[in-house]
């Protein structure tokens, strides 16, 4: 059982409050809706700077007006969440978004948007029990373009294949380096656990694997999809190289050589957290609800902070890593 940790930077969530507080009060005063926000504890770590920032931002983009000390929904607001009566402001998040799959004309059907983790367009799908190549990702529209390919794809569901932290993939990773057996297994899960031991008994506590095939590797780094991710655009960024994470692996196009491997661990990760934050706001900020609220420089500190974890990248690529071979 894992902790729940509430996500740090609750921007959106701050964002829905003050347009919820427009609609239940008819307009508010310019000066006195921080009155109503700052009764809520985490708000009250947010600077004052960044409030205004926020507001100052809104009233810029037209999201809000301000009319004799009054704020009120601008015409871009208005266009933006006055749909059904101002329906999307009564709820903080949406449902998972899906993706349409398209050949051409044809619709192939739906995938969650975490298929498309890595943000490039340079990956594969498996959909319809076809494998597609992802040609373009319009993320606005919440449509992928595609075409047949050969190369094998994943789709990923939040349902039926969750996102799993670093602790929990570490776990997995203790489990498959020792021999013990959980007291509580089951026979089924004995014998589950028995064959994975067979096929990870090169796994350590201290250790990442490399495993080489034909023409593919697969590194085993147990880090978790959300370090995966952040692993795997580097490596893509770096080396020109494909990379598909997910929650205890990367594939890769080739196996990383000594060098390249020298230097991912030689490389200062503050500065790729900017980058790979940037990163994730070109490609996947109209995931992102009320997204257009938000300044640009605060969206993307929300997302370094959500989504990039430099500690766990540096411990996972500084572990002692074994090259395998695949027979």
């Amino acid at each position: 059982m894992e902790p729940i940790i509430p996500p740090p930077y609750p921007y959106r969530v701050l964002v829905q409050q003050i347009l919820g507080l427009l609609l239940q009060e008819k307009g508010i005063g310019a000066s006195t809706w921080r009155h109503w926000i700052g009764r809520v504890p985490v708000y009250n770590k947010i600077s004052e700077k960044t409030f205004n920032s926020i507001i100052q931002h809104m009233l810029k983009e037209e999201i809000l007006a301000l009319d004799q000390g009054i704020l009120w929904f601008g015409p871009k607001g208005e266009r933006l969440f006055g749909y059904k009566y101002f329906m999307d402001i009564c709820s903080t998040f949406i449902s998972p978004p899906l993706f349409e799959v398209r050949y051409g004309n044809n619709l192939i059907g739906y995938v969650d948007e975490i298929s498309f983790v890595d943000n490039t367009t340079e990956q594969s799908i498996l959909l319809a029990g076809t494998e597609w190549e992802v040609k373009q990702i319009h993320w606005d529209k919440k449509i992928a373009d595609v075409k047949p390919t050969k190369l094998p794809g994943k789709s990923s569901w939040l349902g039926g294949g969750p996102l799993l932290s670093t602790e929990l993939c570490h776990a997995i990773k203790m489990l498959f380096s020792h021999d013990e057996m959980p007291e509580s297994c089951s026979k089924r899960a004995f014998q589950k656990i028995s064959e994975l031991h067979s096929e990870f008994d090169w796994v350590q506590e201290d250790n990442t694997g490399m495993l080489q095939q034909k023409d593919k590797a697969t590194w085993w780094t147990f880090a978790g999809k959300l370090t995966n991710k952040n692993i795997a655009a580097i490596i893509q960024h770096e080396f020109g190289i494909k990379a598909h994470p997910d929650n205890l692996s990367i594939r890769l196009q080739r196996a990383l050589k000594n060098g390249e491997i020298s230097h991912l661990r030689q490389m200062d990760l503050n500065q790729k957290a900017g980058y790979l934050a940037s990163n994730f706001y070109k490609n996947q900020k109209a995931a992102y609800k009320f997204h257009e609220c938000l300044p640009k420089s605060i969206l993307i500190d929300s997302l370094k902070a959500r989504s990039i974890f430099t500690t766990k990248i540096h411990n996972t690529l500084n572990q002692r890593l074994f090259n395998l071979v695949a027979f």
